[in-house]
């Protein structure tokens, strides 16, 4: 779980076997990038199996979850929390789910354009859906902001929110980058001014 990598973890979602291994294939061939798990099914991915695979960006064919909006899939999939979601679509989707993905690639993409939107996924972090664009933050991130404020450490987070000390530091960024607030005094403040926090009398 360091912060800074040279490797970006993938973990890939894919229903078809030949696609799956089609796209580890393709991502195993570049440099920078390590698929350490495929799997068919996103009930295999548990929040545990997230913490020990210690994944940067899941790839994932958009058909194996629900429409509904990203806080949704966020509430719906724990084990996706905080992590940025490369949709690999072949099949018709509507426009606007589709844009709740941080990127989306299509069957007939040229690998290096998957490898290339993965890594933009990652070192850019700015989620597409429509609830989690400008300043407000989601509901997760405002679980992170509350614990923060209270004093706990990542680990403390992490164990509490049962997800990685990796996706809470992306969380702490993401807040840091929406509010323009670097320092645990002034999230606080922020917490209090927008009653996340009561201060006791």
């Amino acid at each position: 779980m360091s912060q800074q990598r040279d490797e970006i973890r993938v973990v890939v979602v894919e229903p078809s076997a030949i696609v799956g291994y089609g796209v580890v294939a393709a991502l195993n061939a570049a440099a920078d990038i390590v698929v350490v798990e495929s799997v068919s099914d996103l009930s295999l991915l548990t929040p545990q199996a997230m913490e020990r695979l210690d994944a940067d960006v899941v790839v994932i064919n958009p058909s194996l979850i629900e429409r509904g909006d990203r806080s949704q899939l966020r509430t719906a999939h724990p084990a996706l929390s905080g992590l940025p979601l490369v949709a690999m679509a072949y099949d018709t989707f509507d426009e606007e789910y589709l844009r709740r993905f941080d990127a989306v690639v299509g069957l007939g993409t040229h690998p290096s354009l998957l490898v290339q939107r993965i890594r933009e996924s990652v070192h850019n972090s700015e989620p597409m859906g429509d609830e989690e664009r400008g300043d407000e933050l989601s509901a997760r991130e405002k679980d992170i902001l509350v614990a923060v404020a209270g004093g706990a450490t990542n680990k403390e987070i992490a164990e509490r929110l049962n997800i990685s000390v990796h996706t809470v530091v992306t969380h702490r960024k993401n807040i840091s980058r929406k509010l323009g607030i670097r320092t645990i005094s002034g999230l606080t403040v922020y917490a209090i001014m927008n009653n996340l926090i009561e201060v006791g009398g």
